[in-house]
């Protein structure tokens, strides 16, 4: 896989009331896999950086798995499903 399949996309924080870390920037990253279209979002850490590479593990994982385990709710169908 390459750098190239791979569509990333993010989000930012809320923008309600809060302290010093809330709507300071994108935080939330969806990554998908474009052949194939699957896709992981993850907003759980405060770093994009963070997200993004959980992101990418979930795809990766669910990708090199793909057909060994049932759907748990967080993955879309490969395309043309």
């Amino acid at each position: 896989m390459t750098d190239e399949e791979f569509k990333v996309t993010s989000w930012p924080e809320r923008k309600d009331k809060g302290g010093q870390y809330v709507g300071s920037g994108p935080c939330g990253v969806k990554v998908t896999h474009t052949p194939t279209g699957t896709h992981a979002a993850c907003d759980l850490h405060r770093s994009q950086h963070k997200n993004r590479q959980a992101a990418m593990e979930a795809v990766t994982w669910m990708l090199s798995t793909r057909g060994t385990f049932p759907s748990f709710g967080f993955a879309s169908a490969p395309k043309g499903q």
